[in-house]
C-alpha cells in the first residue's frame, strides 16, 4: 500500500475500479446549506480524468447518487436514490442514457441503497427492505432474476456489503458475521465463518432481569431469547418462528411479565449500514414504520413450538 501524492478530490463516499488501472469515485462536498455531489474518474496515479456534476433531470449529470460501479465491459453505472434510476456513462465520462427502475422492474422500488457489477455487463441492485431485496439486471436494463437472501429454513437476515458475484457466477453476501453463498433463488448454500444458530447466544442486543433475578438476553442474529437463572445457569431458549422477523434485530425492546411471557418489539424499518447519509437527503425514506411484536409464551419457550403474534 502506498499513498497517491497527486490525488486531490472532495470527500469520497464510494469507490469502484474502472478496469483499466484507475478508479471512479462518488464524491460529496458538504457546504453550510447544500451538498454538492459528483462522479469523478482518476487514473492509476490519482490524477483526475473527468467529472460528472450534479443536476436534476439530466442524463448528462447525476442527482442524489447513492452508489456506483463499473460493469465488466467498462460502463460506469450510478444508482440514483431519489429518482430510483440508473445513469450510465462511458469510460470517458460521456452519458450513455438512463434506466428508470420502476419501469424496468414493473414495481415501485422501496429504497435503493446498493449497486454491484455482475460478470456479464449487468448489475445487481440492492433495494433495502424491498420485495424482493436484490434485483439482477442485464446490460440492456431487463431483469434476469430477483431474490431475497434467506437461510435454508427461510429465516431472513440483513445483507452487509450488497450481493456480489464471483468469476464463476456464484453469488456472495454477508450478515456481518459470516460470508454466505446464495443460490439463484436467494437460499444460502454455503457459510464461511460462524453460521447463525438459534440455540447459541452470539451477540446480545437486549436484556431484561426479572424481579426473581432471571436474566433474559436477545441474540441479534437469531432473535432467540436466552433465559438464565440468577446465577447464570441456562434455563431455556425461546426461539422465534421463521417469519417472526424479516432481518437481524437492531436495538430491540424486551420485557417479561410476572407469569413469564416475553414481549420483544423492534422498529420494522430497520437500518441499512451507511444509510444515514441518504436519510438526510431524502425525507420520508422509511416507507414501512409498522412496529413488529413477537410474544413468546412461557410454554412455547420450553417446547420451542407454538407462539402467538401481537
Amino acid at each position: 500500500m502506498q499513498p497517491l501524492p497527486e490525488f486531490r478530490a472532495p470527500p469520497i463516499e464510494q469507490l469502484a475500479r474502472d478496469g483499466v488501472g484507475g478508479f471512479v469515485a462518488l464524491t460529496s462536498w458538504h457546504h453550510d446549506y447544500t451538498i454538492e455531489e459528483s462522479v469523478r474518474a482518476f487514473d492509476a496515479a490519482g490524477r483526475e480524468r473527468w467529472v460528472v456534476g450534479e443536476r436534476h433531470g439530466s442524463d448528462e449529470h447525476v442527482f442524489s447518487p447513492e452508489d456506483l460501479t463499473v460493469t465488466s465491459d467498462g460502463v460506469v453505472v450510478v444508482l440514483e436514490n431519489v429518482g430510483d434510476r440508473l445513469k450510465r456513462f462511458g469510460r470517458d465520462g460521456r452519458a450513455l442514457g438512463s434506466i428508470p427502475l420502476k419501469t424496468a422492474w414493473g414495481r415501485e422500488p422501496n429504497y435503493v441503497a446498493g449497486l454491484e457489477a455482475d460478470v456479464a455487463g449487468g448489475v445487481i441492485v440492492y433495494d433495502f427492505q424491498g420485495s424482493p431485496e436484490f434485483v439482477h439486471m442485464r446490460a440492456d436494463g431487463s431483469v434476469s432474476e430477483s431474490y431475497t437472501p434467506a437461510l435454508a429454513d427461510g429465516r431472513r437476515f440483513r445483507a452487509i456489503g450488497n450481493l456480489q458475484q464471483g468469476v464463476g457466477g456464484q453469488r456472495w453476501t454477508s450478515d456481518g458475521s459470516a460470508l454466505m453463498r446464495v443460490s439463484i433463488d436467494g437460499t444460502v448454500e454455503q457459510v464461511i465463518g460462524t453460521a447463525p444458530d438459534s440455540g447459541a447466544l452470539q451477540h446480545v442486543v437486549g436484556m431484561h432481569i426479572t424481579n426473581e433475578g432471571r436474566i433474559h438476553a436477545i441474540d441479534e442474529r437469531s432473535g432467540s431469547v436466552h433465559v438464565f437463572d440468577a446465577n447464570g445457569q441456562r434455563e431455556r431458549t425461546c426461539r422465534p418462528a421463521v417469519d417472526d422477523y424479516d432481518e437481524d434485530l437492531s436495538l430491540p425492546s424486551i420485557t417479561v411479565t410476572d407469569v413469564g411471557d416475553i414481549y420483544v418489539e423492534r422498529d420494522k424499518s430497520g437500518q441499512r449500514p451507511g444509510a444515514a447519509r441518504s436519510a438526510r437527503r431524502r425525507p420520508g425514506i422509511r416507507r414501512d414504520l409498522a412496529s413488529h411484536r413477537a410474544h413468546l409464551e412461557m410454554d412455547s419457550c420450553v417446547a420451542g413450538a407454538t407462539r402467538r403474534q401481537h
